[in-house]
């Protein structure tokens, strides 16, 4: 397994034997949107190689991961399937690099598509909780020109989640290509706190998944 963080994002990948000796990768990152703080900084610590931002923006969370993913095709040695896994901001992280990386399988959960609504909904609503970080100029995204060309596509997100609402979702689903997949939870919240969501997110996550194991290995983006 090749693990890194920068106190912001933690991103781990392990690459996983099918019952028929077949192989691929899966690769994880999550940002945390509903802690009080952020927490500092303090560099990126990496399990193998490779160079790492500590990064504040959007597209140097990107850089990261496309270097994470790189620096696994470099010892690992061969090809492999990768598969993307990110929840909340590592899901918009994993839909912003998709085009370079180009996995054979993808997952988000409870992922934003722009950051100026959420900021602005949180401004609405004094109650609300959001990361500094969305306050900054630098950090402000949007990817409505960026999903067209997405596919193998799993958007999870639950019905009343109080940070990201369940619209980003729905754009994601809407402007992305087959195959592709949406599952929303009936009053699901941000944290996935309903035991039985839970047990729907793993069952989903892991057909979709599943199909890796079987599909023809194809090149992978040219990172």
């Amino acid at each position: 397994m090749l693990e890194c963080t920068n106190g912001l994002d933690k991103v781990a990948y392990t690459a996983i034997q099918g019952r028929d000796g077949i192989e691929f990768t899966l690769a994880v990152t999550a940002t945390p949107m509903v802690q009080p703080q952020i927490g500092d900084p303090h560099g990126v610590q990496c399990l193998g190689e490779g160079e790492f931002d500590t990064v504040t923006t959007l597209d140097g969370r990107v850089r990261d991961l496309i270097e994470a993913v790189r620096t696994l095709k470099h010892v690992l040695g061969y090809p492999f399937r990768l598969g993307l896994f990110g929840s909340s901001l590592g899901g918009t992280t994993c839909l912003a690099a998709a085009s370079e990386l180009n996995p054979d399988r993808m997952v988000t959960l409870a992922a934003p598509v722009d950051s100026r609504s959420l900021l602005a909904r949180a401004q609405a609503n004094p109650a609300g909780t959001l990361p500094p970080v969305f306050a900054t100029d630098a950090f402000q995204f949007d990817l409505a020109g960026r999903l067209e060309n997405l596919g193998n596509l799993l958007v999870i997100h639950g019905e009343a989640d109080e940070v990201v609402p369940v619209e980003h979702a729905r754009k994601i689903y809407g402007a992305s290509h087959d195959p592709k997949r949406l599952l929303i939870n009936p009053g699901g919240d941000h944290r996935v706190t309903n035991p039985r969501h839970q047990e729907i997110f793993i069952e989903a996550c892991r057909n979709w998944f599943q199909t890796l194991l079987t599909a023809p290995t194809r090149k992978t983006g040219s990172c």
